[in-house]
This record gives C-alpha cells, sequence and structure tokens, in this order.
C-alpha cells in the first residue's frame, strides 16, 4: 500500500510540474466551455429578427401598415424593393420580407382576399413564424379600419386577407446539413494537418535539419513557401476527397458556381497552411505547440460554425466571426454547395482568406528561426 501511494504521489507531482499537461486538462476545456456557454445561453433582451418590407401597393392604409412593420421591435423591418430581397434571402443577408400586394386594402375591402407575401430565407423557418404573428398583429392595430367595419370591429372571424409562404426566385435551395457538416469537418481536420505539420518542422528543427538547409543557399522566404505550396496541395486533395465522398454517400452536390467552389477551396487550403507555419514560428518545443495548436484549432473551429451553424449564433457572436478567416471558409463552401450561389458569391470569402494567408505568411516568415529558441 505505502508503494502504491508513493506512485501516486509521484505522479501528481510530475503532473503538477508538466505546465503544459495542466494547461491543456483544465484550463483548455474551461475556455471551451465558457465560449459554449456563452453561445448556448443566447442573447440577452428581445429577440431580433432581420426582415424587410415590399410596398406593391403604395396605398394610405399599406404606407401605416409599412410604418407599422419598421417600428415593431422584433422585425424592425427595413423598406426595400421588391428585385432585391430574392437576392438578400438567398444570401441569408435577411431573414424574412413582408410582400404587400398591388391594391391590397382596397381588395380586401371589396372580399377579394389578397395575399400578403411571407418570404423566408432557407435558415429561417423559425423566424418566419414569429414573423407571421408580428404582421397580423401590426395589421389588426395599425390599418383594422381600412380593411373593413366588420374586420375593425371583429364581428367576423374571417380575415379579409390571407398570407402565404413563399420562397424567394431562383432560391429553392433548401438547408442541406450534411453539406455543412461535410464542409465544417473538413476545415476542421485539414486544420488539424495543419497542427502536425507545424509540430513535424519543431521536430525538425530539433534535429538540426534547419542548420544544415541554412548552409545551402537558402532563403527562410523559398523555405516558407515550399511549406504552404506542400501544405496547401495536401488540403486541396483532402477537400476533393471528401466532396467526392459525399456526393457518392450523401448526394452531396456543387449546386453554385464551380469555378467559386475552386477559389473558396485554394483559399482555404493556403490560409490553413499558412496558419500552421505561423503556429510553428511561435512553438518551442513540439509537445507544447501541438496542445497549443490543438486549442488554436478547437476555438477557430468553433467560431466558424463549422460544428454547428452560424446562423444558430447570437447576433453579436454572428457579427464578432466575421473577424474569423475559418468562418468565410465555411460559409463560402456552404455557399457554392446547398446554397447554389453565383461566381460573385465566392469573391469576397475566397479574397478574405486569400488576404489572411498572405497576412500569416508573412508573420510567420519574420519570426522563423533556424535554430531552436534558448
Amino acid at each position: 500500500m505505502r508503494s502504491l501511494l508513493a506512485l501516486v504521489k509521484k505522479d501528481l507531482k510530475l503532473f503538477r510540474a508538466d505546465r503544459r499537461a495542466v494547461i491543456v486538462t483544465m484550463v483548455l476545456p474551461a475556455m471551451l466551455a465558457l465560449m459554449f456557454g456563452f453561445i448556448f445561453r443566447g442573447e440577452r433582451g428581445e429577440l431580433r429578427i432581420k426582415s424587410r418590407v415590399v410596398d406593391l401597393d403604395g396605398s394610405p392604409a399599406s404606407q401605416k401598415l409599412v410604418k407599422a412593420l419598421e417600428a415593431d421591435e422584433v422585425l424592425a423591418a427595413r423598406p426595400a424593393e421588391r428585385a432585391e430581397v430574392d437576392d438578400l434571402l438567398r444570401r441569408g443577408t435577411v431573414d424574412v420580407a413582408v410582400v404587400i400586394p398591388r391594391q391590397f386594402a382596397a381588395r380586401a375591402v371589396a372580399g377579394d382576399q389578397p395575399a400578403i407575401e411571407l418570404m423566408a430565407g432557407a435558415t429561417s423557418t423559425a423566424e418566419a413564424g414569429v414573423a407571421r404573428g408580428r404582421v397580423q398583429a401590426a395589421i389588426a392595430t395599425a390599418i383594422a379600419p381600412d380593411l373593413g367595419a366588420d374586420f375593425a370591429h371583429c364581428v367576423t372571424a374571417t380575415q379579409p386577407y390571407s398570407m402565404v409562404n413563399k420562397s424567394p426566385a431562383g432560391g429553392d435551395a433548401t438547408y442541406d446539413g450534411a453539406a455543412h457538416a461535410l464542409a465544417g469537418m473538413g476545415v476542421q481536420f485539414i486544420l488539424i494537418g495543419a497542427v502536425d505539420a507545424a509540430v513535424g518542422m519543431l521536430n525538425e528543427r530539433q534535429k538540426g535539419l534547419f542548420r544544415r538547409l541554412r548552409t545551402a543557399p537558402l532563403s527562410r522566404w523559398v523555405l516558407i513557401a515550399s511549406r504552404i505550396i506542400s501544405g496547401a496541395l495536401i488540403a486541396l486533395i483532402t477537400i476533393a476527397f471528401l466532396y467526392a465522398f459525399g456526393s457518392f454517400t450523401l448526394g452531396i452536390a456543387i449546386k453554385g458556381d464551380k469555378v467559386g467552389f475552386a477559389l473558396v477551396a485554394v483559399g482555404f487550403a493556403v490560409m490553413a497552411s499558412s496558419l500552421g507555419l505561423l503556429i510553428a514560428s511561435f512553438g518551442k518545443t513540439p509537445q507544447a505547440t501541438r496542445g497549443v495548436g490543438i486549442f488554436v484549432v478547437l476555438v477557430a473551429t468553433m467560431l466558424s460554425g463549422a460544428w454547428f451553424p452560424a446562423f444558430l449564433f447570437p447576433r453579436w457572436m454572428q457579427t464578432a466571426t466575421l473577424f474569423v478567416p475559418t468562418r468565410w471558409a465555411v460559409d463560402g463552401l456552404d455557399a457554392m454547395t446547398w446554397r447554389g450561389l453565383p461566381l460573385q458569391d465566392a469573391i469576397l470569402p475566397a479574397g478574405i482568406l486569400f488576404l489572411s494567408a498572405l497576412v500569416l505568411a508573412v508573420w510567420a516568415t519574420l519570426r522563423f528561426r533556424w535554430d531552436e529558441p534558448a
């Protein structure tokens, strides 16, 4: 028994002395739990739905309804043109759009049952249900007298109008959880591969390989560029395999622009490879670097919306994560697959990924050391 206790005591002392083990075992899970807590507790305060209202009627009654929807604390609907709401909804910029038909008030008084269109994006089913109730409440409080005396005095159970759900033009795509999961897991494991590459570089430095390379006519820029290219090629092969596998097993298709998909994929591959090099430039030992690198990957993956879609984030986090390059990678891949968007919607995500890759690569090059730090 005394020997058993001595061995246990020895292991606990070793654990306490290993600062990296303490951080990985205790601090990192606590940080991740804190981040998840912020997300799943949601936002404080009232629900907010990003919405637009289109007034095709232009009558005094419809104008009063537009003002009521603008003043609504949940919708805060901004006026828009009919031609623009389709694109806003397909891109996920807006959750719902309310379209007031032509001659709405006149047809309601005449008993013609005009239909208000309630348009929702592919990921806004819940928001559409809330918006329906808010629109009905706005009509009852703001323009009931304009829709006929019976409706104004609530003497009839029949509403003089109807509300119909409608998809945006060219927006027949529905949310595909399988396609999103494929993009998310691809991003996560390619980043993990970048961390492994960083650990491999540190192992090579420990073995003195970099010192031997330094004696050759080889600059640090050439070495870094070679690592970026090889890492990016491995990432692209991984992406190609994953989407071929997803197409064969789950029927996942690139419904958007193929060139746009390629741009986003290449941008992310170069960015991930550059991130791995930056992690290596900060690392001192392979063991410590692996722990810190995995933490960076987990945070970047979570904030990208890879584990669960970014549209489930609180509003403030949806905005904050736009500064995380991996968020643009997942959104760009989603846009080119299940959303079915055109090339122009790949330009911004790909551009941000390439710019991020350039910043990370330059930073990694400037920090690169041929020998281990003292």
